[in-house]
């Protein structure tokens, strides 16, 4: 639990940071990329202060939504770009990320399965892919970088999957490198090698032990609650063709969505 001097810490900080928001922004003198990293060190970490944070005024949200839009395009690209006849209001943003939680309308997906080979034979040459709202795309992707930017370096330093710049090539051409110099170094030397799949690894995500994991890993507890409302409740329907099937809610796993 907080103090009440570490309540009135963040509060302060939230105020500050929509000052300068709101004095840097709305320049029309400043460039768009000191805009964009304004947005990078100020805006994001004050929508994730949680309740406490202290609500945009109308007058400044009107103000903010030519900026907040190019944001939305840099990060959305070209989906994005035709967006014209009145912006993407913050208030969309800042009431998800206060109250921690998220309309039911950004959390539905249409299951789309997408086949693996040319000639799919079987249920498994087939991945799920969930369609979700472009909108929420992007509240993910600021979501995103704001808990890697925050949780300590702990990440394998030889984890490929879902890393920056990183591929199964990569992975490829580390594990052969590897394994190669091992062999020249000795004569004699060789190498075993254990391959381990796991299978539905997005279907059988279990909501409450991801949050207590990244609650020890010091992720805050506004932040946990997002996370756990955007896990839970997700209606989910099936398409094929053009043929839809009846939506279900479910409450585990996470949707493999393509951005």
């Amino acid at each position: 639990m907080e103090s009440g001097k570490e309540v009135k810490k963040r509060v302060q900080a939230g105020r500050n940071g929509w000052r300068k928001v709101s004095g840097v922004l709305c320049d029309r003198k400043i460039s768009a990329r000191i805009k964009g990293k304004v947005h990078r060190t100020v805006v994001r970490p004050a929508m994730l202060y949680g309740l406490e944070t202290v609500s945009l005024k109308k007058r400044q949200e009107s103000e903010l939504e030519v900026a907040e839009l190019k944001m939305l395009r840099s990060v959305g690209g070209t989906r994005f770009i035709n967006c014209n006849g009145g912006s993407i209001e913050l208030s969309l943003f800042m009431e998800t990320q206060l109250g921690s939680v998220i309309h039911t309308c950004f959390k539905e997906s249409i299951i789309v399965p997408v086949p693996k080979k040319t000639h799919p034979a079987s249920l498994n040459d087939f991945r799920t892919v969930a369609l979700t709202s472009v909108v929420m795309k992007c509240l993910e992707r600021l979501v995103r970088d704001f808990i890697i930017s925050s949780l300590p370096n702990i990440l394998d330093p030889l984890q490929f999957a879902y890393r920056p710049n990183r591929s199964t090539d990569d992975a490829s051409s580390h594990l052969l490198h590897t394994s190669l110099t091992h062999l020249d170094t000795r004569k004699g030397n060789y190498v075993k090698m254990p391959f381990v799949n796991y299978s539905s690894v997005f279907n059988t995500i279990i909501p409450s032990t991801l949050i207590t994991k990244l609650q020890h890993l010091g992720l805050s507890p506004s932040l946990c609650q997002w996370i756990t409302n955007f896990l839970t409740s997700r209606p989910q329907a099936v398409r094929m063709g053009r043929h839809v099937s009846v939506s279900l809610i479910l409450s585990t796993g996470a949707p493999r969505v393509v951005f």
